[in-house]
């Protein structure tokens, strides 16, 4: 399957098979996730790794760290959930970063925000054109 093909379909309202919408879903998941991704590395690189005041930070690949797990499709691409990290504080350090990662959410949005987005995590699925909306916003 063509993604672009795909998706061509589903814009001009053409019929499409399950499997084909599930693809095509995947296929633009993928693409949201990697454009936002670099939209916060990007919009972070200056601030370095959010664990920076608690451990040593010995990997310099970056990762866009979510503090409400990606999981949760409401905050996968939330502005206010996502931080840029480094590779071995994202990945190995989780206990020591979500700790660190909570205490820098509640500095920098005031504990209002952060408990309304504790409260609003829900697994709702996006729609195709709200993955696409996605994309455009941070391309």
């Amino acid at each position: 399957m063509n993604a672009r093909k795909l998706l061509k379909k589903y814009l001009s309202w053409e019929k499409m098979t399950k499997k084909e919408i599930d693809y095509l879903w995947k296929k633009l998941i993928d693409k949201a996730d990697q454009v936002f991704s670099q939209w916060i590395r990007n919009r972070d690189k200056n601030n370095g790794c959010i664990t920076k005041e608690v451990s040593a930070c010995q990997n310099r690949i970056d990762h866009n760290a979510h503090w409400i797990e990606r999981w949760r499709y409401s905050h996968r691409w939330n502005e206010e959930n996502c931080s840029w990290a480094c590779c071995s504080c994202n990945t190995y350090h989780e206990a020591e970063h979500k700790i660190f990662y909570t205490m820098h959410q509640i500095k920098k949005h005031w504990q209002e925000r952060v408990d309304e987005q504790l409260f609003s995590r829900h697994k709702r699925k996006p729609t195709i054109d709200t993955l696409l909306q996605i994309i455009n916003n941070y391309k």
